[in-house]
Order: structure tokens, then sequence, then C-alpha cells
């Protein structure tokens, strides 16, 4: 059997079942086009083809440069045929070039090299070009054309990983066909629905989201939508908060890439869609699509899609198990993966995933950088619009269990104007208002606050969890102003959408005379055995005032001493301020008032300092009522005086006349 050296080049249609599904005799009739093509340009480089099965051709050639050249011609002729074609009758091909050892067996060529450039076809985007690292050191300074380094990439039944090199198609090929080929638009302008997606995609690109929907939409009306518009029109949808045609389409897209044999990209999207299915509070759902991403990908080399795996394992492990072990086993896993792959979104946001995790665990340290320099790259515009979101998003939470108001507050300035210079007409999403909301209500903004929390909860009454959080958000903002009412009815949405509304609903129970209903509530709420300390922390204070005004000292005691603890392990000021005010009222309830006001000083210092102005008042309120118990009637009146001044510009009415009544009642006494 004789064995020699040679370039093979393999070529597949994408999509090729699905078209004869639609159209057997009209889609034989493009392959048979595109085929003469294809087998012209081959033999115009010297090559000749020894296989082809269906939509497949397999060729060899003596010269790699010659190989690459005619791969690019090829993707530059498919281009110029599909600019001429019908909509469905275009087609794309995806290819792959390897130079290696052959073994020739009459007329058929045989061996691993042959397997393999089959295999980087595979890899290949439709109308993209794949070589390894082989051929990419002979055609390097011959064929001039820009390449990305995908690093090493294990494929399927070959032993030892391959260097992979992407051929970009948007430079012009100095060795090339016809610069007409390379000018020639991708779609033709003058078919409708062609010109809408042509539309929907330069919309996605300047993130104008309901632009891009509509565009899409028109699109989809008149002809069936390759997976890859389908997928675009799934994040539009996404992005206008249409969770019920996100999924939808979505699961067209899934379809889609499936009946091509795009198995990797398919799964990809049962990720997405299981991430959707979770935020409709679909759980066994979402529990199915990760299975049928994970069946998917078991038998594929490791890749990218793996890592998106790794990563929302390791986001269900923190948010949904509160196994923080295994939570940071799988964002290291997608880490590796995303910078072997020089997938810079998937390398953030495991980085960001990371950091997360390390915080749960209390290693503030190291976990606060690593979140960080990943929001740095979010909002400098390295990442995809999704990408940026989520790690938005994601921080912002963090800051707020960190009860870090003033990093939030920067790090949302930081994202609008991200915003404002990538065109983001609409700002981020409800999910992302529902936070900035939370940021607004702290720092004392309860009117915006008020505004964004609302807006939130119109767009988002398909995505139930994060509209139970907007509605959460306006209970908080209700109960400060004194509308009791309008708590209870906000609170009581927030609890049909699925989230429990604590701390805010037991507080209400406690300002409306009922503190054992208060006190179940809080105490319901803090079994949860999947909550980190840091989701503690949010709880505590709301249940040590609650055993307070029960008389229980001995809880109220261990909570108060559990918060003092958790503020110390994670360095939080906003912490240590509510464990201060916390100390204050259980010494004030100990009759020890030297101590009492001390920790009450402490609180209202660190209130002002982590720009906390409800609480700082309340602080002040509580010392004054301390200096008053010590019979220094002067200092407690500056205090009451302060506290009301602080309450009436915050909108908090029912405060306000608490202190104006203290201050009322000193004067009258002395």
């Amino acid at each position: 059997m004789e064995r020699r050296l040679a370039a093979i080049l393999a070529a597949d249609a994408v999509g090729f079942s699905r078209l004869m599904e639609v159209d057997e005799e009209g889609t034989l009739a493009a392959l048979n086009a595109c085929r003469q093509v294809i087998d012209g340009l081959i033999a115009d480089h010297h090559g000749r083809v020894f296989g082809s099965a269906g939509d497949s051709v397999i060729a060899e050639f003596a010269s790699p440069v010659e190989a690459v050249r005619c791969a690019i011609e090829v993707q530059q002729g498919m281009e110029k045929f599909n600019a001429e074609t019908p909509q469905g009758r275009r087609m794309h091909f995806r290819i792959g070039v390897n130079l290696g050892d052959v073994m020739a067996e009459g007329g058929n060529l045989i061996g691993d090299s042959v397997n393999m450039a089959a295999r980087l076809q595979q890899l290949a985007e439709p109308g993209g070009i794949h070589i390894s690292g082989t051929v990419f050191d002979h055609v390097k300074r011959k064929v001039v054309r820009e390449y990305e380094d995908l690093g090493e990439q294990t494929v399927k039944n070959i032993a030892e990983p391959v260097r992979v090199y992407r051929v970009k198609m948007a430079l012009s090929d100095a060795t090339g066909p016809d610069p007409a080929l390379i000018s020639a638009p991708a779609l033709d302008s003058g078919e409708p629905a062609a010109s809408a997606l042509s539309r929907g995609h330069e919309a996605m690109k300047r993130h104008a989201w309901t632009e891009a929907f509509a565009s899409f939409s028109e699109a989809g009306a008149a002809v069936n939508l390759a997976p890859e518009d389908l997928e675009a029109l799934s994040e539009s949808a996404w992005w206008n908060g249409r969770l019920d045609d996100c999924i939808d389409t979505g699961e067209r897209a899934f379809t889609g890439y499936l009946e091509q044999g795009n198995r990797c990209r398919a799964a990809v999207i049962a990720l997405f869609l299981a991430e959707y299915s979770y935020s409709k509070l679909a759980v066994s759902v979402a529990s199915g699509w990760i299975s049928r991403a994970e069946r998917l990908l078991e038998d594929e080399p490791e890749a990218i899609e793996h890592g998106y795996l790794a990563r929302l394992r390791a986001r269900i492990a923190l948010e949904g198990l509160g196994d923080l072990d295994s939570a940071l086993e799988h964002a290291e896993r997608a880490s590796a993966l995303g910078i072997r792959s020089r997938d810079r979104d998937l390398e953030m946001l495991a980085l960001h995933d990371r950091g997360c995790i390390l915080m749960a665990m209390g290693q503030t340290e190291d976990g606060m950088p690593l979140m960080e320099e990943a929001m740095v790259a979010a909002v400098a515009g390295e990442l995809g619009a999704m990408t940026t979101g989520r790690i938005y998003c994601n921080m912002i939470e963090i800051c707020e269990k960190l009860a870090d108001y003033r990093r939030a507050g920067e790090w949302d300035e930081e994202a609008k104007r991200w915003c404002d210079r990538v065109g983001h007409d609409s700002g981020f999403p409800g999910i992302c208002r529902v936070k900035r909301a939370e940021i607004m209500r702290l720092r004392g903004s309860w009117e915006e606050a008020e505004q964004e929390a609302r807006r939130a909860s119109g767009e988002l009454k398909e995505l139930l969890s994060y509209a139970g959080a907007a509605f959460h958000q306006l209970g908080e903002i209700r109960l400060h102003v004194g509308d009791h009412d309008g708590a209870e009815d906000a609170f009581r949405q927030a609890r049909h959408l699925g989230r429990d509304p604590q701390p805010g609903l037991a507080r209400l129970r406690l300002a409306q005379g009922n503190t054992q209903a208060a006190r179940n509530l809080i105490d319901r709420a803090l079994m949860d055995d999947t909550l980190t300390r840091l989701d503690r922390a949010r709880l505590l204070p709301a249940r040590i005032e609650i055993a307070l005004a029960a008389r229980d000292l001995d809880a109220a005691r261990s909570d108060t001493g559990e918060l003092r603890a958790i503020a110390g392990a994670f360095g939080s000021r906003a912490f240590g301020a509510a464990a201060g005010a916390a100390e204050g009222r259980l010494r004030f309830a100990e009759d020890q008032f030297e101590e009492a006001a001390e920790s009450l000083l402490r609180s209202c210092k660190l209130c002002r300092e982590s720009g906390l102005p409800y609480e700082e008042a309340r602080s002040r309120l509580m010392l004054g009522v301390t200096y008053r118990a010590q019979g220094t009637d002067d200092l407690a009146d500056l205090e009451f005086d302060t506290a009301r001044s602080a309450f009436e510009r915050l909108g908090a009415k029912l405060d306000a006349r608490h202190a104006a009544e203290l201050l009322s009642h000193g004067a009258a006494e002395s």
C-alpha cells in the first residue's frame, strides 16, 4: 500500500437533511450547482476529489497552499451563489484542511490525516474554514489572510490534541479570485425576507433589541429561518422581556442545529433554555434541558461547549444547592476551558463566578479582585451584551449581599456609561433594573427606586422570579414611606410570583403589632439550609429587632453575635453598622446605656461611610432614646432633630412623625 504526504480538504453542507425535507428536488438541484463550482475550483488548484457521499466532498492536493487557496475560493463562490439564490435553497459549507501522511488504496486515501480533515470541518462554523497547525506553518506567509489561533483541540477518535486555526474571511486574498466574489453581498437586498434578516443582524450589533426583534419576526413570517437567525431572534426576544417568544424560538433553533448535525451548538442552546426555564420557575423543565445538553456533549471532544455546561453547573451549585466546594470546582473547569478555547466571554464569566463563590466562602480578599477584573472587561466593551449583563447583575447582587452600596453605585455608573457608549437605547433589561432599584432604595433615592422597580415589574411579567424581586423592592419602599397597605399588596404579589419577600414582610408584621407572626416569618426564612453567611446577614437584623420586641434577649444576643462575626469575616462596614445597631438595642434592653450609646454611635458612623441614610437615621433615633434614658436631654434632642430631618428628606412619614413626637415630648418636659 502506497504512502505519501498529502493535503486533504474536507467540505460538508450545513443542514442538508433539513433542506431535503423542505424541498427535495430544489435542494438536489442546488447541491449539484454547488458541486459544479466546488469540483471546478478543486481542479483549478490541481486537486482531485477522491471521496463524495451525498453532501460531502473530500479532495487531495499536493500542496497545502493550493488546498487553502481552493478552500477560500470555494467559500467565496458559495457566498456569490447564495446571493443569487432564493432563501430556501441557499447552501453553506464547512471546510477543514489538514496535511499529513496518507495511505493510498486504489483511488481512495485513508488514514488519520484524512479523518483529521473531516474533524476540522466539523469544528468550523457555516461558511468557515479550519486548518491544522501543520497546514498553518506552510501557508501563513504564502496565503495573505488573517488567521485566528483556536489553540489545541481534542477531536474525536484522534489520540493527540491538534492545533487549530480559523481562516478569517474578512480580508481579501492577494492570490484569490476576482474581487467581485469577495465583495458579493451575503444577502440579496431585493428580497424582503433577506432584507429584514440583514436589518435584524445589523440592529443586534447596535443593541437595538426592539428593532432587531421586529426585523427577525418579519423575516420569519416569510421564510423558514436558519438556526443562526432563530438564535438571534431568541436573544432579541430576551432583551425585550418576551420570555415565551424567547423560549419558543430557542427551541426551534435547537431543533435546527440538531438537524444540521451540530450537536455542540444544540447543546449550548439547551443550556440557554435551561436558564430561561429557571426564570419561569419551571425547575423540572430546566433540569430536562440540562440533561439534554449533557447527553449531546458526552461523546463530543472536550471543547468550549463543555465549558458553558460547567459554568451553569457552578451557578446551580452556588445558588440552588449551596454547595460551594462543588461550585468552585465547576467554575475552575469552565475557566480553564474558556482560556484554552480563547473564548473571552466564558473566560470572564467563569472568573466572575469564581469570585462570587470565594466571596460566599468568606474569602473576600481573594474573591473581589476576580469579580472586579471581569467587571472591567465587561464595561470596557470586551464582551458580548448578554455576558456583560450577567456580570453586571451578579456584581450588583454580590455588592448588595455584602451591603457594599458605595461599590455597587460606582459599578452602576460604569455600566450606564457602557450603555451610552454602545448605543443601548433602553439600558439594561428589567432583571438588572431590579438590582438598580435596590441600590437606589438603600442609598435613599426612594422615588427613583420606585420608578425603576415599577418599570421592571412591567417588563418582567414572563420572568416570574425576577418579577417577584421587583415587587419585593416595591414592598420595601412602601413600608419605609409608611404605606402599609401598599407594602402588603406588593409583598403579596412577590409571594405569588415565587419570591419570599423577607425581611420586609416580617418587618411589616412587626410594624402592624403582630410580633408572633413576624417571628414565624423570619424564623422560617432563616431555616433554609442553602443560605450562605451573606444571605443570613441580610435577615439577621430583622430577627434581632423582632426578638427584642418579644423580649427574648437570649435569642437577640445569639443572633447579634452571629451578625458581628459575619461583619468581621467579610470586612463589611454596612454589616458592621447593622451589628452596631443591633448591639445598641440589645444593650439598651439590658439597661446598659453607656455601652448602648457607644454601639449606636459606631453604627451611625459606619452607616454614613456606607451611604445608608435611612439606617443612620434609625440608629440616631435610638441613640436619642438612649441619651434620654441617661438623662442627657440636650444630646437626645439633637439626635431626634437630626433623625427627623433625615426621615423627612427620605419621605419616611411615620418615622419622621415618631421622631417629632419624641422631640416635642422632651421639649414639653423641659
